[in-house]
């Protein structure tokens, strides 16, 4: 019997090759889902360009086929940004991984969609530099992707360094057309750019997960890495304490990093786990589509222990010098801390919980974090409500959280968070983790619903969700009608043909 014909698969393997084209059902099956609870769809289609004359001609042929074209970058998304809506062809963007233009005089780095953070650190690290990574994020992710996300760093309270590492980018546009955004579009142009009025225009490709174009190269900033570093910790009972303690620092600009974890994610942050899954864990492998293996007895018990032993919260301030007069600057900043905290009836710590060398661990974790990918394993799947809030509204919100999870009856001790704040306490960005067994069907959807139910609940308490991942999307469009109908009116002029991961945000 003669094969089917199949023109969307003989056009994409005239394009990127025959090898490059999956149609196998277990193939698919890989990309029809993450550890979320976004439906589980899978692709027509997954291709994988290496370079940029293949992408364009991926998308130009979708557009002639009228066929979903969904970006898929290193393969590791733990919300549902990349699931198919509609099927589709998947375009998966791993095999662009090229680094260039790495200058460690203007701090600066130019990278493709496939490039992880553990691959660029790898290589700025040779010319003293280092990427800045949230510190949820694990070494395998997209460095492109990431940012693009806007996910903070842990450096975002500095309005210079922390806020913005973006500088330029290229995008596919739905037509197959290639944009530049940024100075490099005229010729010779430096991608460094001085900050005043004017539009960003790259802005509103931040977030859209794929839906108004495809970004294939970003010129991101750099920072050297330490000369000189301290860290301290600093014990609060409620995160109100801990919030104004965070204010007042960020009030003097002292220090770069800094964010608060509760005792459930600091534990989690330094259990003790076995060979194997150490190096899962720095490979950024320990996540799968399923979620995590669950942690073993042993390491539960660990864990309780250590739990059990820390304060409910801890603040983390990281005090770090580079290029010029690193002892100086280190020593001041130091002088002026101890000062604000003995005045404002704060302690600075070397360590709490009496963890031998947690600074260590920290600053590690700055430079390339693996460690907080743990905690999906508390149970196999981590659910992260993340938001920005003001600092007064923080403390309703944890305390509505723990008063809706006894109505689903999940421990609110077992909720993970995560709070650092931006440009100097102006805002802050929060992470509350709410954990579920994925072998265990009336768990999952217990703890769905109390996903769902918080994130309306954190919205009406003033909650606001940048990242409009899966129900999110409604709801926080829902609210802003106007706002929503300006993207679709963009939209329909960039994608009349809507191709660009149909499904997502409001579209």
């Amino acid at each position: 019997m003669s094969e089917v014909k199949d023109a969307t698969r003989d056009g994409l393997a005239g394009i990127v090759g025959a090898k490059s084209v999956f149609t196998e059902p277990e193939v698919l099956e890989t990309y029809s889902r993450d550890q979320s609870f976004t439906p589980a769809r899978k692709p027509n289609y997954v291709v994988k360009p290496k370079n940029l004359d293949e992408l364009q001609s991926i998308v130009r042929l979708a557009n002639e086929q009228l066929m979903p074209i969904i970006p898929y970058s290193s393969g590791t998304d733990f919300h549902g940004a990349a699931v198919p809506t509609q099927g589709g062809i998947l375009v998966d963007l791993s095999q662009m991984n090229r680094i260039t233009e790495l200058s460690d005089l203007y701090w600066s780095v130019t990278v493709e969609p496939g490039v992880t953070f553990a691959q660029l650190q790898k290589e700025a690290a040779k010319k003293g530099l280092r990427v800045q990574v949230p510190l949820m994020t694990p070494p395998s992710a997209s460095v492109l992707s990431t940012y693009l996300e806007r996910e903070p760093v842990p450096g975002a309270a500095d309005f210079i360094y922390g806020v913005e590492q973006i500088q330029t980018m290229r995008v596919v546009l739905p037509s197959g057309e290639s944009f530049t955004l940024g100075n490099p579009a005229i010729e010779g142009g430096p991608h460094s750019h001085p900050f005043g009025p004017g539009l960003n225009f790259w802005r509103l490709f931040m977030c859209a997960q794929g839906t108004y174009g495809i970004t294939y190269e970003m010129n991101l900033r750099l920072l050297p890495l330490p000369k000189v570093q301290k860290i301290f910790f600093s014990e609060f009972n409620n995160v109100g304490d801990a919030i104004a303690a965070m204010k007042q620092i960020q009030r003097q600009e002292l220090g770069f990093e800094c964010f608060i974890l509760n005792s459930f994610d600091l534990a989690t942050l330094v259990v003790n786990e076995d060979a194997a899954t150490t190096k899962s864990l720095k490979n950024g492998t320990y996540v799968g589509l399923d979620g995590a293996k669950p942690w073993s007895p042993a390491q539960c018990q660990r864990f309780d222990a250590l739990r059990q032993g820390l304060p409910p919260w801890t603040l983390v301030v990281s005090i770090s010098a580079w290029a010029r007069n690193p002892e100086e600057k280190v020593e001041y900043q130091e002088l002026d801390l101890r000062d604000l905290a003995a005045a404002s009836g704060f302690e600075l710590k070397p360590s709490v919980g009496g963890i031998t060398g947690l600074d260590k661990i920290i600053a590690d974790e700055m430079v390339l974090p693996w460690r907080m990918q743990k905690r999906f394993g508390y149970k196999g799947t981590a659910h992260s409500l993340m938001f920005h809030a003001t600092g007064d509204s923080i403390g309703l919100i944890e305390d509505a959280l723990g008063q809706l999870a006894a109505r689903y009856y999940y421990s609110a001790g077992d909720i993970g968070a995560y709070i650092q704040p931006v440009e100097r306490a102006r805002t802050f960005y929060c992470a509350f983790d709410l954990y579920s067994n994925p072998t265990d069907d009336n768990d999952m959807e217990k703890v769905n619903a109390f996903f769902n139910e918080a994130s309306e609940m954190l919205i009406n308490l003033g909650a606001f969700f940048d990242r409009p991942y899966g129900p999110w999307a409604e709801m926080m469009y829902r609210r802003n009608g106007n706002y929503a109908e300006y993207l679709k009116k963009i939209k329909a002029q960039l994608d009349p043909n809507n191709i660009m991961n149909p499904g997502k945000l409001c579209f």
